[in-house]
């Protein structure tokens, strides 16, 4: 039995959702296509894939996750989060999230796993 990646933390998790990150020399879209068809839960599913990093992100049950970290196409898996930005001028706040696999900032209004596109680069 291969062992079990661990599950990178993050401060302000969304329960239930992680980030997926593949070797490099895996197919995405092979590798989506065959989890999509062999997670048990009807509670577990993929809802993003991503352009910047080789990866995924997913609502996963705690059995599906558990088969995922044990998954030899996986380098990484850390839970979704959730951030803020202050924007100054206006005083309102703006959802982001921090991607520490592609070094970038993600700007949007839902976690991390929902913002397939949106980047901003990080000094």
């Amino acid at each position: 039995m291969a062992s079990l990646l661990t599950v990178s933390k993050a401060k302000n998790p969304v329960p239930g959702r992680y980030i997926v990150t593949l070797k490099e020399d895996v197919s995405l879209a092979t590798h989506v296509s065959s989890t999509q068809a062999t997670i048990a839960s009807s509670d577990s599913n993929i809802t993003h894939e991503f352009n910047l990093i080789n990866g995924y992100a997913g609502e996963f049950t705690d059995d599906d996750l558990n088969d995922l970290r044990s998954h030899p196409d996986i380098a990484s898996i850390e839970e979704d989060s959730y951030g803020w930005l202050c924007n100054e001028t206006t005083q309102s706040v703006l959802p982001l999230a921090y991607h520490e696999e592609a070094d970038r900032l993600l700007i949007g209004l839902t976690p991390l796993g929902a913002l397939a596109g949106s980047h901003l680069g990080r000094s």
